[in-house]
């Protein structure tokens, strides 16, 4: 049986985003020959993030270079698995492909249009992430599940008033301390402390 043609989109683009296609192989998955490419695709466009989406561990990789395939060769709605997700950040590229920042959706629609292949599919994807590791699961759930900011925001609040109160607490038992000790040395007492009450940053 012949193996499915190598989709346009990874055979016709320019170096620098490609990277280095070296061969194409073929390989059997239940009877059906896929192709293969082998080659260098973590280029330097797909290097290109935000620190924040790096944790340094071997294999590591940022969003870009999933999220340049999951562009490519799937479609709103579609079904993606990464079956050892490390921090999650195929997840993070398929949710990007629902809710892209405007400057980046601009700039890929032009490049795109240009090289007459229309414009991508934009939508979010559904993404599988799994990973032995429970460290690895954590940093993939913190990355990826949705949360409250209202929520957040209270919860920050609520511990920054306790932090607060404890301060406070703790300046006036220093306070009474100083005094007790002053009276005790036959020294008058010292001025008083200020509160913290109010002056935590929010």
């Amino acid at each position: 049986m012949s193996a499915d043609p190598i989709p346009e989109s990874l055979t016709a683009l320019p170096e620098s985003d490609r990277g280095r296609v070296e061969r194409v192989e073929t390989v059997a998955i239940d009877g059906r020959e896929v192709p293969r490419l082998v080659g260098e695709y973590w280029a330097a466009t797909q290097r290109q993030s935000h620190s924040l989406h790096e944790v340094s561990y071997r294999a590591c990789f940022k969003a870009e270079l999933p999220r340049f395939f999951i562009e490519r060769l799937t479609e709103p709605g579609d079904l993606v698995l990464d079956g050892f997700c490390g921090s999650g950040m195929t997840g993070v590229a398929a949710q990007w492909c629902g809710s892209p920042p405007a400057d980046y959706r601009a700039t890929l629609e032009a490049r795109w249009e240009q090289e007459g292949r229309g414009k991508p599919r934009w939508g979010a994807r559904r993404v599988i992430l799994n990973d032995l590791s429970p460290a690895a699961t954590f940093l993939a759930a913190n990355y990826n599940l949705p949360f409250s900011l209202a929520e957040f925001t209270r919860a920050a609040r609520r511990i920054l008033d306790e932090v607060e109160a404890e301060v406070d607490a703790n300046l006036k038992r220093a306070q009474a301390l100083r005094q007790a000790v002053a009276l005790r040395d036959g020294a008058g007492p010292h001025s008083e402390i200020p509160s913290t009450k109010g002056t935590l940053a929010r």
